[in-house]
């Protein structure tokens, strides 16, 4: 793993901890969205106000944090998961979206080894595309859909 993504996951080690992280976060909903924002976007700008508060108030409910981490602590499940479904190989078309200052090529790489219709776009954004370059996503995204006749 290069360095540039390996501090991008550093916070992995702390999210897959049982109860430690929603214990810490609690009371710093708000701290942890703006440090978020501000790391793993290209464009922290992109996160209007009404977004953030969206998102300090979904965090903030009873539960809220343990839900996000939830996603975080799946992964490992996640990518067993994946091992087993790549026994067969898809059929479908299959769309691989990345961020050019987060994971970038890997999604199509990563997908064309159990996909061989694998139609892969890099945007010029970080972690959080749709908030990020929402225009240039769905300019991607809605052709591909159309082509692929769903």
């Amino acid at each position: 793993m290069s360095d540039d993504i390996a501090a991008l996951m550093a916070h992995l080690g702390f999210y897959f901890q049982p109860d430690v992280p929603e214990m810490l976060i609690a009371g710093h909903e708000r701290e942890l969205i703006t440090y978020m924002i501000k790391n793993e976007r290209s464009r922290p700008d992109s996160a209007t106000p009404d977004a953030i508060e969206e998102y300090v108030r979904c965090y903030s409910m009873p539960g809220g944090i343990r839900a996000m981490l939830a996603i975080y602590r799946a992964m490992l499940v996640d990518a067993e998961q994946n091992r087993q479904a790549a026994r067969r190989r898809l059929d479908i078309p299959v769309l691989a979206l990345g961020g050019s200052a987060f994971i970038g090529e890997r999604n199509e790489t990563q997908l064309r080894t159990f996909a061989d219709d694998v139609t892969g776009h890099v945007f010029d954004a970080g972690h959080d595309l749709a908030e990020e370059v929402p225009d240039e996503m769905a300019g991607v995204v809605l052709p591909f859909l159309a082509s692929a006749g769903w």
